[in-house]
């Protein structure tokens, strides 16, 4: 009887720890921040997005990178294993699909990129004509930024500027 009732208590916590694991370990839909809090290792930015662009930078030539959807079913798969801290070979599957990821954590961040603080700071920014205006009040906003969204922002533009800077690209720029 007492063992019934210890085995209990035990595998009860055992089962409360492993869900406080599980969801220590999320990296979707959780704050950069707290992300990058866990991942001492990985640097600037979130592990899986740094492979996730490696991926991208290696395929810049590759069509549709963003455009064409990846597989959702694979999306799900990849989240559910990162989530629970299971490895990922991104090099494995459709650029599609990695591409899909990297929009998909970008949209369940809790806290968008340039935050709902400066939201509306963002939209007044398009409206401003005069050119060095606008480049001052860019920079001004981008320093306004957690530090964590300035890292992944940096690292996001470059990922698209060399995407942009394919010669493919600008060949249908030119012509």
């Amino acid at each position: 009887m007492v063992f019934g009732f210890l085995s209990k208590l035990f595998f009860r916590n055992s089962k409360s720890n492993q869900k406080k694991k599980k969801k220590h370990l999320k990296v979707f839909a959780v704050p950069i921040d707290e992300v990058l809090a866990r991942e001492t290792e990985t640097g600037k930015i979130p592990r899986i997005i740094q492979e996730c662009i490696d991926v991208l930078e290696n395929n810049t030539s590759e069509e549709g990178l963003f455009r064409v959807p990846g597989s959702e079913l694979q999306i799900q798969e990849i989240i559910q294993k990162v989530d629970s801290g299971k490895p990922v070979n991104l090099r494995a599957i459709s650029v599609n699909t990695v591409g899909s990821l990297l929009k998909r954590y970008f949209r369940d961040l809790p806290e968008p990129l340039l935050t709902y603080e400066q939201y509306p700071n963002w939209l007044r920014l398009t409206t401003l004509k005069n050119q060095t205006e606008r480049r001052n009040e860019l920079i001004r906003l981008f320093k306004l930024l957690p530090e964590q969204h300035q890292d992944l922002f940096i690292s996001l533009l470059s990922l698209l500027t060399k995407i942009s800077t394919e010669p493919r690209y600008i060949a249908l720029l030119i012509f």
